[in-house]
């Protein structure tokens, strides 16, 4: 965490400006409030994605056979998470994906793997956690990105269609 510069306190509905967001220290905040710190710190970082708010990938490792079952037994490790900078969107929502991918983490430390797309009795049971904690927390399974009315960033270059 950073200790002696000044962090700027984002305020709840303003639109982040990803030139002025540490991402890794909102995760590790994040770390703090939500899981007590007991995440670990993958690699973290930005992308350009439409079809995601965010983004955890993880890797399952094969580490043996179940010696009752027989079963191939696997290891999940968490490789990274990536926060999209398609949207314009306030503060507030980017928080709440971020600790909506940051339960997936929680998931991959804990050998836990939900079907569908992760978002299982485990992963809603951290949710309902996390929004209960009074907060301010709204985490959901899904963005709807146009219900909540975001644009396009700037960061986003649209190619214009060719008449």
């Amino acid at each position: 965490m950073k200790l002696l510069e000044v962090i700027y306190q984002h305020e709840r509905d303003e639109i982040v400006n990803y030139d002025n967001i540490d991402l890794r220290y909102e995760y590790e905040k994040l770390n703090e409030q939500l899981f007590d710190g007991q995440l670990s710190v993958p690699t973290i970082g930005w992308n350009k994605r439409k079809g995601v708010h965010g983004m955890v990938k993880v890797r399952n490792t094969m580490v043996g056979r179940d010696l009752v079952t027989g079963q191939l037994v696997y290891k999940r490790k968490v490789v990274g998470l990536w926060m999209s900078v398609f949207y314009k969107q306030p503060y507030h929502v980017f928080l709440d994906t971020l600790a909506h991918e940051m339960i997936h983490i929680y998931q991959a430390e804990k050998n836990i793997k939900e079907k569908p797309g992760g978002h299982g009795p485990v992963f809603h049971s951290q949710m309902n956690r996390i929004n209960s904690m009074g907060l301010g927390f709204n985490i959901s399974v899904t963005l709807d990105s146009k219900s909540i009315g975001m644009e396009v960033s700037d960061k986003v270059k649209i190619k214009p269609i060719a008449v």
